[in-house]
């Protein structure tokens, strides 16, 4: 989807439907994002976005974020600040997926995005160090 954004820009958007087993697991998604509205992860951003439930389905709507993924050959570059701002983070939520397809980074900026939301949830952090070390 196009729009103009706050500066008159043009923007894109990402819509993505999830449809879960049951509506109580659709409510817990629901608590998740309502957690993840207002929080920031230091170096690491996260798209605009808004979301709603019905029943058992949650559609949000983020931006799209321009740039390329993080891949092999610059990984390195950005494997402290991940793990330092997501996995170690001192709350009981964050992001869990670390593949490389979940970061962009921003053209023109190079800041850090998160892009797949559907991975923030309630996890320890001894959970998300074993889930980094299979992917990093």
């Amino acid at each position: 989807m196009i729009y103009k954004n706050k500066s008159g820009l043009v923007s894109f958007l990402i819509i993505k439907e999830i449809d879960y087993l049951n509506e109580d697991m659709a409510i817990e998604k629901e608590e998740d994002y309502n957690h993840l509205k207002d929080k920031t992860f230091n170096r690491i951003h996260i798209p605009n976005f808004s979301f709603k439930r019905k029943d058992s389905s949650i559609t949000y709507k983020s931006d799209y974020i321009k740039g390329i993924q993080i891949c092999e050959h610059n990984k390195a570059k950005y494997k402290d600040i991940i793990f330092e701002d997501l996995v170690k983070r001192q709350s009981d939520y964050s992001f869990t997926g670390y593949y490389f397809t979940n970061f962009i980074i921003e053209e023109h900026t190079n800041r850090i995005y998160y892009i797949d939301l559907d991975d923030y949830r309630k996890s320890t952090i001894n959970e998300r160090i074993e889930r980094f070390n299979k992917f990093w």
